[in-house]
This record gives structure tokens, sequence and C-alpha cells, in this order.
């Protein structure tokens, strides 16, 4: 049985992860803004997803007891 010869292009691999790494720096950028521009809401929404987690951890370890 032959076996089959697998080419891996890694110059459009690392172009690929370079656009990637690129479009991550991006998004991180623009969290940031989102939060400067709205710190209250920012915080009240942490503050609930915190608060949230928290119960749902809370309730299911409850019922096991």
């Amino acid at each position: 049985m032959a076996k089959k010869n697998k080419f891996v292009d890694y110059k459009a691999l690392k172009e690929k992860l370079e656009d990637a790494k690129e479009s991550i720096a991006n998004l991180e950028e623009n969290f940031e803004e989102k939060i400067e521009d709205h710190p209250l809401q920012s915080v009240a929404i942490a503050f609930g997803v915190g608060f949230l987690s928290g119960a749902l951890v809370y309730l299911l370890t409850r019922r096991r007891r």
C-alpha cells in the first residue's frame, strides 16, 4: 500500500496564522474601546454575569446534597 504524500503549504499556513492574530488583536481593541466608552454598562454586565454564574453554581451544588 503506497503512502500518500501530504504536502503542507507552510507559507499559506503562516499567512493564515498571522491573519488570525491580527483579527484577534482588532477584536481586543474594539472591546477595549467599548469598555472605555461605556464603563458603567461594562461593570453592570460583568456584575450580572458573575451573579448569574454564582447562582447557577450554587443551584447545581445544592441539588447534589
